[in-house]
């Protein structure tokens, strides 16, 4: 399984797309469900990390939890690393669109809070802005790996065979029965536990499962014939995974669950390399989709939720279709976060590569 596969970076911007959708709340093309793409995120993560400390369960003799505690914050690292650009310069352009919305003060309050948002601190309950308005996903997310990549890294089988099905079970049922349907981003059950960070260890977890049922169905010899019938399985899932979210209304919010495990069947028959679908979609104009809905997944909220307001405040009427316009502006800044994001990490790349070769020369004199 490589680490940029085709069909999954299309994956990725398909399931962005959908929560620009959610977000924008349009009438006439609803995607009320779209919230499930964060379950997609979370699963894909997880399989990930899944592929990444079985490499280290197969090749490592032997190592200890303290080992293992270092991977983790390292491995936490590098994801913290590979995003901040782009969070960086989507929060500076929010920070703005919104400051001159609402006449913002930039007092020493609203500047802490920031700070809050590039620590990623809101899923352990301090205040934060969430400028991007996915600063829980993120939280959360870097929250549950930090936790589970020891635990996981220590005990790898004894985790993914067991304890991370149990997991995933329990919290999304947990959440389901509390809450009536897995959209709660960011509640704390019992005023202590939130609920961000039970979706991210509970769908995490389930990526653990996926990447194994991957790399099972990786090891077999397939025909023509079993791949084909695998990708026809693998489509007609994703397409009920988009209905279900485009007709997801609170009747059948406890249902859930159900794409759910649909997205892990699907993931799993896409991450293991047999889909045929995956030639159809080998080419740099799907791995350029794949990095550009990281953007688009962090420049999208100021605009689809704020557009009236901000079209207001320039004095525009409402004839101008503000939900349409937020997400083309989304699209368009996104582009240019990516830009500026690559720009920053090519200069901080520049710096640390200087540094590094300076330093070996001082140790050679």
């Amino acid at each position: 399984m490589k680490s940029r596969v085709g069909n999954i970076e299309c994956l990725r911007f398909l399931f962005a797309v959908c929560i620009v959708l959610h977000h924008a709340m349009i009438g006439r093309f609803p995607m009320w469900g779209g919230f499930l793409s964060v379950e997609f995120f979370y699963i894909l993560s997880g399989a990930f990390m899944g592929k990444s400390i079985r490499k280290k369960e197969e090749s490592a003799n032997t190592y200890s939890m303290r080992e293992a505690c270092i991977e983790s914050s390292q491995y936490c690292w590098r994801r913290i690393k590979g995003i901040m650009p782009y969070f960086f310069v989507s929060t500076i352009i929010g920070t703005f669109i919104l400051g001159v919305t609402y006449d913002w003060r930039f007092n020493l309050e609203n500047i802490l809070n920031i700070l809050n948002d590039f620590l990623f601190l809101q899923s352990y309950g301090f205040p934060v802005m969430s400028v991007t308005g996915v600063v829980w996903y993120l939280s959360s997310m870097f929250f549950a790996m930090w936790i589970l990549y020891p635990i996981a890294r220590n005990k790898y089988y004894l985790y993914t065979y067991y304890i991370a099905p149990i997991l995933a079970f329990v919290f999304m049922g947990q959440l389901i029965k509390l809450y009536g349907t897995l959209n709660v981003p960011a509640e704390y059950l019992f005023g202590v536990v939130c609920t961000g960070n039970m979706r991210a260890i509970g769908m995490i977890s389930l990526g653990f499962v996926v990447n194994e049922v991957s790399n099972k169905l990786a090891s077999k010899k397939n025909s023509k014939y079993v791949n084909t019938l695998l990708t026809i399985i693998e489509i007609i899932l994703y397409l009920y995974i988009f209905w279900y979210m485009h007709i997801w209304n609170e009747s059948i919010s406890r249902f859930d669950e159900v794409e759910v495990f649909a997205m892990a069947i699907a993931l799993s028959i896409t991450l293991s390399g047999k889909s045929v679908l995956q030639s159809v979609f080998d080419n740099k104009f799907s791995i350029f989709l794949g990095k550009y809905s990281v953007s688009l997944f962090l420049s999208h909220f100021y605009w689809v939720q704020n557009i009236q307001n901000i079209l207001y405040k320039l004095g525009y009427s409402e004839s101008l279709r503000p939900k349409l316009l937020g997400i083309i502006m989304s699209f368009v800044t996104a582009l240019g976060v990516m830009i500026c994001g690559d720009f920053l990490k090519n200069i901080v790349g520049k710096y640390k590569e200087w540094y590094e070769i300076k330093y070996q020369m001082n140790k050679c004199l």
